[in-house]
């Protein structure tokens, strides 16, 4: 489980580095040409590629603290809240990281560098 998850990551962090670019203007133009309004350009960015990785690891987080390997939740939570454009869901990351760290791995300074 942990293997994939890093494997996820990995391909999150190569997604970010593709050719998303292209893509992107490519939906930009058929969205401006539509007459569409920009409130559409957000709703089209949840299924870029980067976005359904982050929506993958976040399940796969969840599975990792139901089997109680919070150092892996630990450091998948700290990728996601660095490379995730999923600015929605950051506050409940960080939370959740907190908790990790302050409850179940009794990590106190750590817990309360990384909520600073």
């Amino acid at each position: 489980m942990i293997d994939m998850t890093l494997t996820l990551i990995e391909l999150l962090i190569e997604s970010d580095q593709g050719n998303n670019i292209n893509n992107d203007s490519c939906c930009k133009n058929i969205i401006l040409n539509n007459n569409e309004n920009n409130d559409a350009l957000g709703f089209i960015s949840i299924f870029r590629e980067k976005h359904v990785w982050c929506k993958l690891l976040n399940l796969g987080v969840k599975l990792l603290e139901d089997m109680k390997q919070f150092d892996a939740c630990r450091e998948i939570y700290k990728l996601l809240l660095q490379n995730c454009p999923c600015s929605y869901k950051r506050g409940k990351w960080y939370v959740r990281c907190a908790l990790i760290l302050d409850y179940h791995l009794q990590l106190y300074d750590e817990c309360f560098r990384w909520c600073q």
